[in-house]
């Protein structure tokens, strides 16, 4: 394999890192659940994977708990105080996305969708590609 290639399907690179939890909802489960004990006015959704943004935030947050908890020491301090506590206090505010649902009665009231026109071509052009170096040069 050359120096710049990517490993083939099944192989493992040096920076691979073996997962604690195979899946989000594994570690929504097993680590997240039983560690985030809150008030109990807090909003939650049994059925949080029926919530499109609960999904894609909860994926998220355990990719990087998954990156974070190995190398730096400080790792988790940093993923619990920016990753964490917002994606937390994003889902369960009082105007967050489980904001209609009540744990306690197995109430499941999705938050509706807002409504958006679409943006003229030229003022969205199609990028084609995701330059990650790019972006990573303008966040910082």
């Amino acid at each position: 394999m050359s120096e710049n290639a990517a490993p083939a399907q099944g192989e493992e690179s040096a920076e691979d890192i073996e997962l604690w939890y195979p899946n989000v909802d594994r570690f929504l489960h097993e680590f997240l659940l039983p560690s985030w004990r809150h008030t109990t006015t807090a909003k939650w959704c049994r059925k949080w994977y029926l919530h499109a943004e609960a999904v894609s935030r909860l994926d998220a947050l355990w990719r990087a708990y998954e990156t974070l908890r190995v190398g730096d020491p400080t790792g988790m301090a940093v993923w619990w105080r920016d990753f964490a506590d917002p994606t937390m206090a994003a889902l369960t505010s009082d105007s967050g996305t489980f904001a209609g649902c009540n744990f306690r009665q197995d109430q499941h009231r999705p938050m509706p969708q807002w409504v958006a026109d679409h943006a003229p071509d030229v003022t969205v052009p199609d990028e084609g590609v995701l330059r990650p170096k790019a972006n990573a040069d303008i966040l910082g």
